[in-house]
């Protein structure tokens, strides 16, 4: 076997380990690198829906309360209305 040089060991010309890169053929590298990033177009249309439901169980909500008050106030002022009838009301009938 003959002596090992530098270019063995390393892959590299000797000129280069020592500094000289006058004669040395450059080579590209590449690497390979995995990123994470957020789905920011699909987070921002989950935000969207999630307010949608949300307005919705608002309006809704809303809506039955509303029809809720309504419905008492008509309770309510029936129940004025035939306090007001027997009380000013005859006890005679009418068709007499």
């Amino acid at each position: 076997m003959g002596a090992r040089t530098a270019q063995d060991d390393r892959g590299a010309d000797p000129a280069l380990l020592d500094g000289d890169a006058s004669g040395a053929e450059i080579r590209p590298a590449s690497a390979t690198v995995t990123v994470w990033t957020l789905p920011w177009a699909q987070l921002i249309l989950i935000a969207l829906l999630v307010a949608l439901a949300l307005a919705a169980r608002t309006a809704i909500r809303r809506r039955k309360r509303r029809l809720a008050d309504l419905l008492a106030q008509a309770r309510d002022e029936g129940r004025a209305e035939a306090r007001e009838s027997t009380l000013v009301g005859t006890t005679k009938d009418p068709t007499e």
